[in-house]
């Protein structure tokens, strides 16, 4: 009896044991699956990081690419522009040729040709429709200013000079124009005076012929925007011989639309009239009688601009009631020249 109670107590020992040894295997493997587990959560992690970074330092690159490609254009496009800032077209007057209308027939009246010396007019010539010589001008400078003018004119047999006019400035104004005769004494001259806005506000010939002796003087007064309002004539014998004054419309830019003289009885006269394109430039100029919003007997003149609002064409009708009758006109032509700026 006492040896099956050992055998069956051995046996539950051991059955016991076992169980106990098995759950300490599993417990074990458990542990080592854990591990590995773990480990591979820890290479996946450190895959997708470098994965992650790897995608950051190439998106960086890109960015860096960009950004130099940009700043590449940029440099390239502010060059260009650098180079654009130091190039400045030049459009100088070529030729002008005018035009009359004769009835239903349009003829060439006069060819006038211009030259230039380092971009500066040295000499004017102008031509009949047969293209013969009628008159030339030439022009001589000193220290960037007009000297001298000579003008030759066309006889029955050969050109001469017929006068020449020398220029006097001062503070890079003209303050003096003498003129000589073919004969080479001096026989007019004119002295001016200006304000300290540049407009002249002072006018005076005199004749050497008769001892330098004031043949006309003429006072000249202006407003805030440079329109002529006053001017005071006077005589050889200082008498006052001619009083005007005008006074002016204005747009938004301050350019004159219209022009009226002032007269004695205070009633305004109308003079001059003015039209402007979206540039701002001259396209009509009328002149004659003017009556509320109708326009009477009078001339007007068209100017026509090409792209670069250069003058290319200036039309001239006489006006009469709303109708216009095209007299003439002038067509111009420039050369372009470009110039590198300092």
């Amino acid at each position: 009896m006492k040896r099956k109670t050992w055998i069956v107590s051995f046996i539950s020992i051991m059955i016991i044991s076992n169980l106990l040894c098995g759950c300490g295997v599993r417990e074990t493997s458990s542990k080592v699956e854990t591990k590995v587990e773990e480990s591979k959560s820890e290479e996946t992690e450190v895959k997708e990081s470098k994965v992650e970074e790897s995608k950051v330092e190439e998106s960086k690159v890109e960015e860096s690419k960009v950004e130099e490609s940009k700043s590449e254009e940029n440099a390239v496009k502010e060059s260009k522009s650098e180079e654009n800032e130091d190039e400045k077209a030049i459009f100088l007057l070529n030729k002008k040729t005018e035009y009359l209308r004769n009835g239903s027939e349009d003829v060439i009246y006069e060819i006038t040709e211009y030259e230039y010396n380092d971009l500066v007019l040295s000499k004017e010539t102008t031509y009949n429709a047969s293209g013969e010589v009628q008159r030339y001008s030439e022009y001589m400078y000193q220290g960037g200013e007009l000297l001298r003018v000579d003008d030759y004119i066309r006889t029955a047999d050969r050109q001469r000079m017929y006068r020449w006019t020398e220029h006097t400035y001062e503070d890079e104004k003209k303050i003096k124009e003498t003129y000589f005769g073919s004969g080479g004494g001096a026989e007019n001259v004119w002295e001016y005076q200006y304000d300290s806005q540049g407009n002249m506000i002072y006018k005076q010939s005199s004749s050497p012929l008769f001892n330098n002796k004031i043949t006309s003087r003429e006072e000249l007064y202006y407003n805030e925007f440079g329109g002529m309002v006053e001017t005071i004539t006077y005589s050889q014998r200082g008498t006052c011989i001619g009083h005007c004054r005008y006074k002016y419309d204005y747009n938004e830019q301050h350019k004159p639309t219209e022009k009226y003289e002032i007269l004695s009885d205070g009633s305004h006269y109308f003079r001059e009239g003015y039209k402007y394109d979206d540039n701002g430039n001259l396209v009509e100029f009328y002149v004659g009688d003017k009556k509320g919003d109708t326009y009477g007997a009078g001339s007007k003149i068209v100017y026509e601009y090409d792209e670069n609002n250069e003058l290319v064409k200036e039309c001239k009708y006489q006006h009469s009631y709303g109708e216009d009758t095209l007299k003439g006109w002038i067509e111009y032509e420039y050369e372009v020249h470009t110039l590198i700026q300092d």
